[in-house]
């Protein structure tokens, strides 16, 4: 009987051992893949997207089934906006819905990998004076087969003191 309970000890503690390494192995990998978005100068002062946003793989694995998408909390063409009509989107997580960069979805990204979109590629050519959106990049890590992973990044576009157009990064849930 005593030789049993320690047969049955001995499996537990190598059960339990394998099952914490698996955990921390695979929480890892989980955690090891990360997308980046930046956003470049603008080429046209006078055209707020006229920038360009770069995609990189920061991660040491490759992502598969990449997609960027645009998500527009407000964009203000005809007036620009007064401080209370921006308080719109309290949080990007309320946008119920994303714009697919045409022709630029489930690609694979390497490590270190970047990509140059323009935001133009969404919206056409348009007088904005104000804009609140959020870029987001949809993967899946080439290991792990069981759904996607989604970075978001939300930036405010507008003229600064100096009266020139510009993107600011700006926190997701602010």
């Amino acid at each position: 009987m005593k030789a049993a309970l320690r047969a049955l000890s001995t499996g537990w503690k190598l059960f339990s051992g394998v099952a914490v390494i698996l955990g921390a192995v695979t929480a890892a990998m989980y955690f090891l893949p990360s997308a980046t978005v930046d956003v470049g100068d603008l080429t046209d002062p006078s055209d707020l997207f006229s920038a360009q946003i770069t995609v990189k793989n920061d991660g040491v694995v490759a992502l598969d089934d990449v997609q960027v998408m645009l998500g527009i909390c407000e964009i203000d063409i005809a007036t620009a906006p007064t401080p209370e009509s921006r308080k719109r989107c309290q949080s990007m997580r309320q946008i119920g819905s994303f714009a697919v960069f045409p022709n630029w979805h489930h690609h694979k990204m390497s490590a270190g990998e970047k990509v140059t979109l323009s935001f133009h590629d969404a919206i056409p050519n348009t007088d904005v004076l104000f804009a609140d959106i959020s870029v987001a990049v949809e993967y899946r890590p080439w290991y792990w087969p069981f759904g996607h992973q989604t970075r978001q990044f939300r930036l405010v576009g507008d003229r600064n003191a100096q009266q020139r157009y510009e993107w600011r990064f700006r926190p997701v849930d602010d």
